[in-house]
Order: structure tokens, then sequence, then C-alpha cells
């Protein structure tokens, strides 16, 4: 009777332990699921440095436009048309203006390019006088946008 009983121990002890055995088992291939999954993710959240680009362009106007009016209308239609949180990631400035040939360079970042120059091209008035604004070209510095400036015709 004690061999039997002493039988009966012995193997639910080993299903307990093949029973441990597997769960470990499962775990350690969750975790390391899991592992992978984290690893993966880190890689493909890096960011990278967000670069400059500077949109050369020019004003055609009824009148001449000065630059604090141009500037405003821009950065309206932006915000109108994209989001006011959208215009501060893009963070676009007017770097130049000339008034008498009425082009300029603004700066904004890469990953907003195409959305600026969209609202730049939506641009209807300017100050309360019809103005179009055209985007000429983009490049990615500022001495190439300043040559540009000079020597593109339009």
């Amino acid at each position: 009777m004690l061999d039997i009983l002493l039988i009966a121990v012995l193997i639910s002890m080993l299903v307990v332990t093949t029973a441990l055995l597997v769960t470990l088992l499962r775990l350690k291939r969750l975790v390391n699921a899991y592992t992978a999954l984290l690893e993966a993710r880190e890689k493909t959240v890096k960011v990278k440095k967000l670069r400059k680009r500077y949109v050369v362009f020019t004003a055609i106007c009824e009148e001449r436009v000065e630059l604090n009016e141009l500037r405003d209308a821009v950065s309206s239609r932006f915000k109108e048309l994209f989001s006011e949180n959208v215009y501060y990631k893009a963070s676009p400035q007017l770097v130049l203006f000339d008034e008498n040939t009425q082009r300029g360079v603004y700066k904004v970042t890469h990953l907003y390019l195409d959305h600026f120059i969209a609202a730049l091209g939506l641009v209807k008035s300017v100050g309360g006088k019809k103005c179009v604004v055209v985007p000429l070209r983009t490049t990615g510095t500022l001495k190439k946008a300043r040559e540009l400036m000079r020597k593109l015709k339009f």
C-alpha cells in the first residue's frame, strides 16, 4: 500500500514538474518575442534630425507688399489649411524678402515642405491687396537660395 502511495506521489510530482517546465518554456518564448518586438520598435522610432529647406518665391500683387503683411498672410493661410499645431512643427520663417523685386526666401522643415508650398500657392490676398505668391524653387542651403533669388526670371 505504501508503495502505491509513493508511486502516486511521484507521478503527481512528475506531472506538476512537467507542467511547470512547459509553462516556463512558454513564458521564455513570450519574453523573447516581447524583447524582439521592443527592439524592432526602438529601431523604427528613431527620429532623424530635422533638415531645413529654403523656398524661393515671388509675390505678384496689384501693389507692393511689405514684409510683415506677407508674413501674416502666409502664416494665417497655413494655419487655416492645416492647423496651428502643424504650423509650429513646420516652423516657417521668412528669411529674406526684397520689397523692390517682391521676391523672398522662406525656411521650413523638410517634413512639412509640401504643406508649406501648398499654403504658399493658395495665398490670394496680402494686406487687403489681391496677390498671388508663386513658389519658384526649393533648395537645401541659404547660399543657393540667394543665388536663385537673383538669377531666376519670372
